[in-house]
Parts: structure tokens; sequence; C-alpha cells
């Protein structure tokens, strides 16, 4: 909290948002405002990071999608594969992570996306 007279102007130059008071129990709907400090370099970094983190762990589509009659398909093996070509080692704490990655609902939905991305752009 600001003194007094340095509220205002400190109103001014810095964004607001209300969130809930440490000092009011759970349940009761207390907030107060608080001042937030905008970060967008910081932010960016972070954005770039995990793009890259990303990035490495998936690879290309040609890593994982293979193609049958025209029809493209989530291929695991070839994503894994393709991992242990690139130096992944098959007992590392890395390759056990994208072993139960590659099998994820949260990885087929990703490729069902880019699947439905591409052809989508086939027909535009």
């Amino acid at each position: 909290h600001f003194p007094e007279g340095d509220s205002e102007n400190q109103a001014n130059t810095a964004p607001r948002y209300v969130a809930p008071s440490h000092d009011i129990g759970i349940g009761s709907g207390g907030v107060e405002p608080s001042f937030v400090a905008e970060n967008e370099g910081g932010e960016e970094d972070v954005r770039a990071a995990l793009t890259c983190f990303f990035i490495h762990m998936y690879g290309d589509m040609g890593m994982y999608l293979s193609e049958t009659h025209g029809t493209f398909w989530l291929d695991r093996r070839k994503f894994l594969l393709r991992k242990k070509q690139l130096g992944e080692k098959e007992n590392a704490p890395t390759f056990i992570v994208l072993q139960k990655f590659s099998s994820s609902s949260m990885f087929s939905t990703h490729v069902k996306g880019r699947i439905d991305d591409m052809s989508m752009t086939a027909r535009d």
C-alpha cells in the first residue's frame, strides 16, 4: 500500500488487478487491489525457452507422422526410433519420458491438431 499522497500517482502508472487478500479467510469473498509489474522482456524469454524445449521434444512433424494412401497418422514407433537416431539413449531419463509422452493423449491430440491443420491448409 502507498502513502495517501502517492497512491493516486502510482495507480496511474502501474496496472491494477484485484486478488484475494491473504489476511481475509478463504470463502469470505474479500479482495484487495494489488499492483503488478509488467515484464515483457522476461515473458518473451520464457516463451522462447518453452518453444525451444517443445521443438526439441516434439521434433519436426516428419519424426512422428507417417502416410498411407494420402492419409497421415501418428507413428509412435517412428518417433522413438528417430529420437534414438538423434542420440537419445534408451535407458536415459529423457527417453523414458519420451516413451510415456508418445503414448499420452496430450501427444495424440497435438498430432491430430497438426494433421487437421495440414488438411485445412491443403483445402485453402
